[in-house]
């Protein structure tokens, strides 16, 4: 009858009956185990003192009067080891209470540290990546700076062989002109004056290598004569 799934109101005087019948030393053992029975029951039928099963067993444990119904009388030593069994109970179900809120509250703090290290691995590493980009730039403008100087050193050399060259056919070109324009007459070189006035008159009388001439064509005609 206690465990009867038609009705509550069945199971309540299956545990009356128990109450009634069986001797006080064995009623822990039979009701013990409905003490966390969660099923409803209102045991004035509809008079509004609706209760869970668990309350109906301890009452029937713990008091003599049942809404009316005397029940027989519990020794004292049995009762004081019957509330003494309800303390311990108490005591084991508020233990493990808080005791399931204590891990629960330390698997939350784990799942919270393991988080915590996650995002602190996640941290490293994207300062790690960043640290990898600021080398990376670092040796991209190392590059760059070492190429560009070695583009620098290239032109300067082309300009060095560009301005040598230069001077050399500069050098060869005035030593030719210079070569043509020496000889004159039967002398080898002019003076820096006829190169420059050789057309004047003056110049023509005075310039050193028509002097010299004159003078040795007056010192042949002489000797002729």
């Amino acid at each position: 009858m206690i465990n009867n799934s038609d009705s509550p109101y069945i199971r309540g005087i299956g545990f009356m009956y128990i109450r009634f019948c069986q001797p006080p030393q064995d009623l822990w053992a039979w009701m013990e185990p409905y003490l966390d029975d969660e099923e409803q029951i209102d045991p004035r039928s509809g008079g509004g003192d609706v209760m869970v099963m668990a309350q109906v067993v301890k009452m029937m444990l713990t008091k003599l009067d049942w809404y009316g119904t005397l029940f027989p009388r519990i020794p004292v030593p049995i009762q004081k080891e019957i509330e003494l069994k309800f303390r311990e109970k108490a005591k084991l179900d508020y233990q493990r209470e808080h005791g399931d809120r204590e891990v629960e509250h330390e698997r939350h703090r784990s799942r919270s540290r393991s988080r915590d290290r996650l995002q602190e691995k996640s941290k490293d590493r994207d300062r790690e990546r960043d640290r990898e980009r600021s080398r990376e730039r670092e040796r991209e403008r190392e590059r760059d700076i070492t190429r560009r100087s070695r583009e620098n050193d290239r032109a300067r050399e082309r300009r060095r062989d560009s301005r040598g060259r230069s001077r050399e056919k500069s050098s060869t070109r005035s030593s030719h002109v210079g070569d043509k324009k020496r000889k004159h007459g039967g002398h080898r070189y002019k003076c820096k004056h006829h190169l420059r006035h050789h057309h004047c008159r003056k110049h023509k009388e005075h310039c050193p290598t028509k002097a010299r001439k004159a003078c040795q064509e007056s010192m042949e005609k002489n000797i002729k004569s």
